[in-house]
Order: C-alpha cells, then sequence, then structure tokens
C-alpha cells in the first residue's frame, strides 16, 4: 500500500484552514526501481529479476478523510528461471520470458490523530506473462493498515506503513486461490515549498499464494522510490 501520497496530503494542512474544511488536491510522479523474486510450487525452483518504471499519484482531503490513488506498471525480464503460471506443470514452464506487474490501489484514509492515521484501500494486482500467447493473472481484494510521520526539523520528515492484505487470484475468470500478502513502506520527506514535496523511499511487499490444489507460490516485490508532489487547494 503507497503512503505517500495520503502523507503529503496530511502536511499540507496548516491548523487554521482545517476549520474550514477546503478541498485539497495533490499530484505526484514516482521513479521506481523494483525488484521481483519468489518460489515456485514446492520451494525448489527460485526466480528474481528487476525492472524500473514510473509511477503516478493522486491524492484528495477534504478535514481528516482522504482518499488517494496509485498506479504503475514495471516489466520484469526472467533469464533462467521465471515465476510460473501453472505450478503444477513446471517442466513445461519457460525460464526464460517477460512479465508484467500492473498495481493499481485506490486508499482511503481518516486522520485519527496529530501524526497517525489508519486507511484501508482496494488492492488490484494483474501479473501478464509475455509469451506468443500472453496469459493473466489477476488479483483483487482489500488491505488494512496504519501509517504515519514525525518531523526532523522545517524541511525534513520521515514517515513510514505497515498493511496487511487479502487477496484472490484469477484466470481467464476462474479462480485459483486466495493470496496473503504484507507491505512496509520507509521513507523520507523533503519540503521544498508550501506546496512542493520530494520524496525518497525503500518499501517491501510479500504475496503469499495458497491456490485451490494446495500447492504454494510466494512474490516478494521490493524496491526505493524518488518522487516530486504539488499540492493545491480549492
Amino acid at each position: 500500500m503507497n503512503s505517500k501520497i495520503i502523507i503529503a496530503l496530511l502536511l499540507a494542512l496548516p491548523v487554521a484552514s482545517q476549520a474550514e474544511n477546503p478541498w485539497y488536491l495533490t499530484l505526484g510522479a514516482e521513479l521506481v526501481g523494483r525488484g521481483f523474486s519468489g518460489t515456485n510450487g514446492a520451494g525448489t525452483d527460485d526466480f528474481a529479476s528487476t525492472g524500473s518504471t514510473l509511477a503516478l499519484n493522486v491524492g484528495i482531503q477534504r478535514g481528516k478523510w482522504l482518499m488517494g490513488l496509485h498506479s504503475q506498471n514495471t516489466q520484469f525480464a526472467f533469464d533462467g528461471a521465471a515465476p510460473d503460471r501453472d505450478v503444477t506443470d513446471s517442466a513445461n514452464e519457460p525460464n526464460e520470458i517477460d512479465v508484467k506487474v500492473a498495481q493499481g490501489d485506490l486508499v482511503f484514509g481518516y486522520r485519527a490523530g496529530q501524526r497517525w492515521y489508519p486507511f484501508f484501500g482496494i488492492k488490484n494486482y494483474e501479473l501478464t506473462w509475455q509469451d506468443t500467447t500472453p496469459y493473466v493473472i489477476g488479483y483483487s481484494g482489500l488491505a488494512l493498515g496504519v501509517a504515519g510521520y514525525i518531523p526532523f526539523n522545517e524541511k525534513w520528515l520521515g514517515y513510514g506503513s505497515l498493511a496487511v492484505e487479502s487477496l484472490t487470484a484469477k484466470a481467464d475468470a476462474n479462480e485459483l486461490g486466495k493470496a496473503s500478502g504484507t507491505a512496509v513502506e520507509l521513507g523520507l520527506f523533503y519540503n521544498l515549498s508550501e506546496r512542493s514535496l520530494l520524496t525518497i523511499s525503500l518499501e517491501s511487499r510479500e504475496l503469499r499464494n495458497q491456490y485451490t490444489d494446495d500447492v504454494g507460490q510466494t512474490f516478494s516485490f521490493g524496491g526505493w522510490s524518488l518522487g516530486y508532489s504539488r499540492r493545491f487547494q480549492f
């Protein structure tokens, strides 16, 4: 769960303006470097690759309520071992293939304290094996978490978030099984001005798949991001 857009909105609020309940809009972009690794089936086949992409963020806030959108698509090239599409038949899986991972988050948060807030979100992942005939597995579900920040001085702030996810995996409209995940994010904000923020962060996410045929598979995503956000009031 990406928390930066929500915290950027929190930092935009002077105390005097909160009583008037204005609307705030935050737009942001991030350069993201990610790793995708994991284990197929019974744990005898590990895979790993890296990729980079541009992620986009949009956030809206009024009073203590916040909503954020996060979107990114990353391409991973696997050479030697790759995540299996069918973990029950690993022998027939290609070892050299590109896998595109699309992620979309819709996050709702409430400012419960001065520097922290609980949030929940609607999660969507889509993994596309870009073979001669592309194969797509879609994950959808919910996430619950908490996030907060600590100011170091007038310019620098540290922040972090922790979330748990519960998802359903489907392919060709057929349910493949369930997945559970955890996500941790830590980072820094630098205030360029009252309306502009620079961000740097580290993120780790693990997705544990349990398919209906009792076969498991683990996906791990981790990486860094450098971003810029601009805030507007209306």
